[in-house]
C-alpha cells in the first residue's frame, strides 16, 4: 500500500553571483519543516490504511457497511439475519387479495403473516369469505369482483320493485358472509410477532382512504397474478435458477419504499420458496399453532367426539363427492376409500384393541366406530352407501341433530345471517380429527391436508395428557 516519493535536491551554483538566486537560511527552515510536516502525513495515512485493513474491510469494495444488519423481529429466536439497506422510518403495510374457499384462504393468510414478519409490515388482513366461492381473476378483475361484495353485503335487496330480481338480490346477498378470522382461528402466536389490522370491507377506496393513500403510483406496490406466475424467494442464490416464473425476492422488497405492499394472491403452499433455517423454523412455527378455536364448535366437537368412544378412540374417513372432478370420480373414490380402510383394518400390527364399537348383527363386518365427514351431508346418497353397507358403524354429522342445537344462536352482527351453514364443514373437518386415524381417498386438498395437521396437533396434546 506504500507509496515512494522521490524528492529531488538540486546543489547550489555556488559559482552564481547573483544573491537572488542565493537561498537565505529562513527558506532552509521553511523547507525543512515543510517536508517533516508531509513526513507525518504520509506515516498518519498509513497508519489509518492499517487499522481499516484490521477490520477485515476492503477497500477495494469501500466498505460497504450496509451488509449484515440485523432485521429485528419480536422474538429474539426468530431473528432473521440477512442484508438490509433500508430502515423503517414510518409504519408500512402489506395486505392481499382473498378468493376461493375457506383453506386457499388459510393458505393465503399464512404466507401473509410470514411476508409481514419477514418485510416488518403491519398485515392489513381481509375478511374470511364464507359461503359461495370466488376464484383468481387478474388483480382489477378480482379487486372489482370484491368490491362488488362488499356493495351487495350493503344494500337493502327489498328495496329492488321487481320481487324476482329483489329475490335474486337477497339469495346472491346471503350466499356469503364476511368473518374475522381472529373469532375462528387462535391468533396468540401470530399477534406476539406482527401487527394486524382487520378491513372490515373490501372496497379498495375505504382502504386507501383509511391509510391515507392519494398518490397510488408512489405509495403502493402490486403484485400481480399468483403462485403460477410468480416465486418469493427469501436467498440469493435461488436468483440463479431458471424459472418462467417472475422472482420476487424478499430482501429487495426490504428495501423498497413504498407505503403499502399489495398482492393479488398469496394463496398456494409452494409460493415462497424459503432457504433460510430462520425462516423456514417461523413458517413451521405459523402453521403449527394455527389452530380452530371457536368456542362453540370446540364443546360441540367434544361432545358429539364423546358419543363416538370419546377422542382418540374412533377411525375417521373424509370423502369429497359434491362438486367438480371430485363429484365426477366420486365412485372411484370411494372404492379406494373403502379399500384403503379395510388394508388398515386387516393388517396384523394395527393397534385396533382401542377403537370403539357398536353392536352390529353381522359378524363378517368391522364393528369398529368410524366418523364419516363429507361435504354430501346425507346418507341417503348413492354415492356413499357402499361405505356404510361395508362398515356398518359409520356415523355422520347427521347422526347427531341434537348436539347442533347450540349452533342456532351463532349469528354474525355484521349482516345478521345466522352462521350454521357456513360452520358445518368446519365442524365436520374438527369431529374427523380428533380420530386416531383419518382415512381420506386423496391428500392434496388444502381441506385434507389441514385436516391432517389438526390431527397431528391434537394427536401431540392427548399424548401428552396420557
Amino acid at each position: 500500500m506504500s507509496t515512494k516519493r522521490s524528492t529531488h535536491y538540486y546543489p547550489l551554483n555556488t559559482n552564481e553571483k547573483n544573491d537572488l538566486y542565493s537561498p537565505q537560511p529562513s527558506y532552509r527552515k521553511f523547507v525543512l519543516v515543510f517536508h517533516i510536516l508531509l513526513l507525518f502525513t504520509f506515516i498518519s495515512l498509513m497508519l489509518y490504511v492499517d487499522k481499516l485493513n484490521s477490520t477485515g474491510c476492503n477497500l477495494n469494495d469501500l466498505c460497504n457497511i450496509k451488509e449484515e444488519i440485523t432485521l429485528k423481529s419480536t422474538q429474539e429466536k426468530y431473528n432473521i439475519k440477512e442484508t438490509i439497506t433500508s430502515e423503517f422510518t414510518q409504519e408500512k403495510y402489506i395486505t392481499y387479495l382473498p378468493h376461493s374457499g375457506l383453506h386457499n384462504q388459510r393458505v393465503a393468510l399464512e404466507n401473509a403473516v410470514f411476508m409481514a414478519w419477514a418485510l416488518n409490515r403491519t398485515l392489513i388482513l381481509p375478511p374470511l369469505i364464507l359461503g359461495e366461492r370466488f376464484s383468481l381473476s387478474v388483480f382489477d378483475r378480482l379487486e372489482e369482483k370484491l368490491k362488488f361484495l362488499s356493495k351487495i353485503k350493503q344494500k337493502n335487496c327489498k328495496s329492488i320493485e321487481k320481487k324476482s330480481k329483489s329475490f335474486g338480490c337477497e339469495k346472491f346477498r346471503d350466499s356469503f358472509t364476511f368473518y374475522r378470522w381472529d373469532e375462528l382461528f387462535d391468533f396468540t402466536f401470530i399477534l406476539k410477532n406482527i401487527k394486524v389490522i382487520h378491513r372490515e370491507d373490501l372496497i379498495p377506496e375505504n382502504l386507501f382512504s383509511k391509510f391515507n393513500i392519494s398518490n397510488d403510483k408512489e405509495q403502493v406496490w402490486r403484485m400481480y397474478g399468483g403462485a403460477y406466475n410468480n416465486t418469493i424467494y427469501d436467498n440469493r442464490k435461488f436468483s440463479n435458477i431458471s424459472s418462467s416464473n417472475n422472482k420476487i425476492s424478499i430482501m429487495e422488497l426490504r428495501e423498497r419504499n413504498e407505503e403499502l405492499f399489495y398482492f393479488n394472491s398469496l394463496f398456494a403452499r409452494k409460493l415462497i420458496n424459503l432457504k433460510i433455517p430462520e425462516n423456514i423454523k417461523f413458517m413451521r412455527e405459523i402453521k403449527r399453532t394455527f389452530i380452530l378455536s371457536h368456542p362453540t364448535l370446540l364443546d360441540i366437537t367434544e361432545k358429539i367426539s364423546d358419543k363416538l368412544g370419546g377422542r382418540m378412540k374412533y377411525l375417521s374417513a373424509h370423502a369429497r363427492i359434491g362438486d367438480g372432478r371430485f363429484k365426477e370420480s366420486s365412485q372411484f373414490n370411494i372404492e379406494k376409500l373403502i379399500k384403503n380402510i379395510n388394508r388398515y383394518l386387516n393388517k396384523k400390527n394395527s393397534n385396533l384393541s382401542d377403537n370403539a364399537e357398536c353392536k352390529q348383527d353381522d359378524h363378517t363386518k368391522s364393528s369398529k366406530i368410524i366418523y364419516l365427514a363429507s361435504d354430501v351431508s346425507s346418507k341417503d346418497d348413492e354415492n356413499l352407501k357402499p361405505i356404510f353397507k361395508m362398515f356398518p358403524c359409520t356415523l355422520m354429522l347427521d347422526d347427531f341433530k341434537d348436539l347442533l342445537i347450540p349452533m342456532d344462536k351463532l349469528i354474525n352482527e355484521r349482516d345478521g345471517l345466522k352462521l350454521t351453514k357456513f360452520l358445518i364443514p368446519i365442524l365436520d373437518l374438527m369431529i374427523a380429527a380428533n380420530g386416531n386415524h383419518v382415512f381420506t381417498e386423496e391428500r392434496h386438498s388444502t381441506f385434507v391436508s389441514y385436516m391432517y395437521r389438526y390431527n397431528d396437533y391434537l394427536q401431540e396434546r392427548f399424548n401428552k395428557v396420557k
